[in-house]
């Protein structure tokens, strides 16, 4: 315990040095006695003053990240003027080179980030006609969402990013003559990929990337092959350069965490994050909505609530119908068709007046400009009067932007899957509702996941 005279030594010594020699001194004190947080009857307090500290907090601005000057112009240009906590510290970590696994909440721009990162390390350096980051999306639609980022920020064309597909010949020749610096592609694209790999890069993709970008980790991992072609391209053999390892996904379960350590457990600079303390997180601004079809059946029930919602919203409602599996999407094409309703492609379009009305009409034919969201999002924007439909292992790493409203129909999904799809709306601090349409059957299911999520299990009336 300090002293009267201890203090006074203190208060005084501090009178005739500058703020840097003071903060040095303060750090002193605060080490050598270990009792910081003892010193509150001096006119400084030491442990307020040391946890005060600006550099203790996540720098969120643009200008902090130290990207390159062309992409913060972009930024700029774009309208983006802060990074979210959570990109703003994956970004430093993969200009640092360091290996992350960034497990948080949907909508706080994970990709995005990731992407930039990518776009920094050949924008800032020398490097010309080499792969150097591999990225493996969960679906066909995240590998082409990441693609388009990249593309807008450091322009387009299949130098800069390529999408792997699954016509191999294409590549095969591409790729020969010139290596893109981002190769992006799905678990069964890039595991076909890799059985070509020295007759078109002439040696093993592994020793070529410095960087692997694993988006939606745990779902890439529970995919046939998914975690051998993770350790296929990972370099971490004692005679070889271990390269960076990014692990994204807002539900990053134990096993995903126990790989990524094995993965990573001889390197000394390895990052962990999350943004909270539980293991699923849902958005913050969503609301949501349990009605249960007790006489109508979910297609009429869906059809109806499509109605009266947008009644309520006006030109602010933009659907996103989930469904548990493409043939349920296939299955409710019937039932909107009976209502003046088709679905193509993902999409349910609106034909006539019979649905959203005359005003949504001429909104759907109206020439819209493209927005900043088509344009820096990851994924697909939707305009005032879109309907768009999807199932739930679909929309994995893909951000439908301007959602209003999910409608999440065909059963009850796992906690893991309805983190996923309660994501899709309420992105980037915005506000959204979440509609879940189940039977009477499934009404013990859904308290379930109601108590797991802490939501009360209250049936909403529908008139």
């Amino acid at each position: 315990m300090l002293t009267t005279k201890g203090r006074d030594f203190i208060r005084y010594a501090l009178k005739p040095t500058s703020a840097y020699d003071r903060d040095i001194f303060l750090h002193s004190v605060a080490n050598k006695m270990a009792c910081g947080t003892k010193m509150r009857s001096t006119d400084l307090n030491i442990f307020n003053f040391i946890n005060d500290r600006r550099s203790t907090y996540i720098q969120t601005g643009i200008s902090d990240v130290f990207l390159t000057p062309m992409i913060v112009s972009w930024l700029h240009t774009h309208g983006i003027a802060q990074f979210t906590p959570e990109q703003a510290t994956l970004i430093t970590a993969i200009l640092r080179g360091q290996s992350v696994m960034l497990s948080a909440t949907p909508g706080t721009g994970k990709t995005f980030a990731a992407a930039l990162g990518a776009c920094h390390k050949f924008m800032h350096s020398t490097i010309t006609t080499r792969c150097h980051t591999l990225c493996i999306a969960p679906n066909d639609k995240a590998a082409r969402g990441m693609a388009r980022v990249i593309g807008s920020v450091a322009g387009n064309g299949e130098s800069i990013a390529r999408v792997v597909t699954e016509d191999l010949n294409v590549h095969i020749r591409g790729l020969q003559s010139f290596q893109p610096h981002v190769l992006i592609g799905t678990v069964s694209t890039l595991t076909k990929l890799l059985d070509h790999e020295k007759e078109i890069f002439g040696m093993k993709i592994r020793k070529l990337i410095d960087t692997l970008i694993v988006d939606e980790a745990d779902c890439v991992m529970e995919q046939s092959g998914g975690r051998d072609l993770i350790e296929r391209l990972y370099r971490r053999e004692r005679e070889e350069i271990s390269s960076q390892l990014i692990f994204l996904s807002a539900t990053i379960d134990c096993e995903t965490q126990r790989h990524f350590n094995l993965l990573t457990k001889s390197e000394t600079n390895v990052l962990r994050l999350s943004d909270s303390h539980f293991q699923y997180t849902l958005p913050e601004g969503a609301s949501f909505y349990l009605y249960c079809n007790r006489d109508l059946l979910q297609e009429k029930l869906l059809i109806r609530l499509l109605k009266n919602i947008h009644w309520m919203k006006g030109s602010q409602f933009r659907p996103l119908i989930v469904t548990r599996d493409p043939s349920q999407s296939r299955a409710l094409e019937s039932a909107f068709l009976a209502n003046g309703l088709k679905i193509l492609n993902d999409s349910i379009e609106v034909p006539s007046s019979k649905f959203l009305g005359e005003e949504a009409k001429a909104i759907t034919q109206r020439h819209l400009e493209k927005s900043i969201a088509e344009e820096c999002s990851s994924g697909i924007a939707l305009s005032p009067g879109d309907i768009r439909t999807t199932d739930v292992q679909s929309l994995r790493g893909v951000s439908y932007d301007g959602v209003s409203d999910v409608f999440l129909i065909g059963g009850v999904p796992s906690s893991k899957s309805f983190v996923h799809v309660a994501g899709r709306t309420a992105r980037f601090g915005s506000l959204g509702d979440v509609n879940i349409i189940f039977g009477p059957e499934e009404a013990k299911a859904m308290h379930e996941l109601c108590q797991v999520h802490e939501m009360p299990f209250k049936i909403s009336e529908f008139e």
